[in-house]
């Protein structure tokens, strides 16, 4: 193995050379992902103050939305997802984060909530008019 050196060295500077072509199409995607997060968590947030203020105009905090479920219980439930799933903890994390399967399993995990806000969105429009 008189060559294994400069393969070694011939292997690394490729490595190296991918990682630096790959590195401004994966900025831009994390870019886009915490613009994403912020839209998705200022939804959630903007959702959580219409429940709120409908709870508080109408005293409903324990009236039924749906059979089985009062207005508090889903303020409850909307609140506890958003700590969850949309924080400020987990949106530092998401910023300080280079990790590419992290950032896939939040944009998974941001699509997701983003079509259960826009179904809770329609829900309370109803509600609301």
């Amino acid at each position: 193995m008189p060559y294994f050196n400069e393969i070694t060295i011939a292997a690394i500077l490729i490595a190296g050379v991918l990682l630096y072509l790959i590195r401004p199409k994966h900025k831009e995607k994390k870019l886009m992902l915490i613009s994403k997060y912020r839209r998705v968590r200022s939804k959630s947030l903007m959702l959580q103050d219409l429940l709120s203020s409908h709870i508080l105009q109408n005293d409903s905090d324990s009236e039924d939305l749906r059979p089985g479920v009062t207005y508090g219980e889903f303020m409850r439930e909307l609140k506890k997802m958003h700590s969850y799933y949309l924080s400020e903890k987990t949106y530092i994390k998401l910023k300080n984060s280079n990790n590419i399967f992290f950032l896939k399993k939040t944009d998974r995990i941001l699509d997701e909530q983003e079509d259960q806000l826009n179904d809770i969105e329609k829900e309370l429009l109803v509600i609301a008019s």
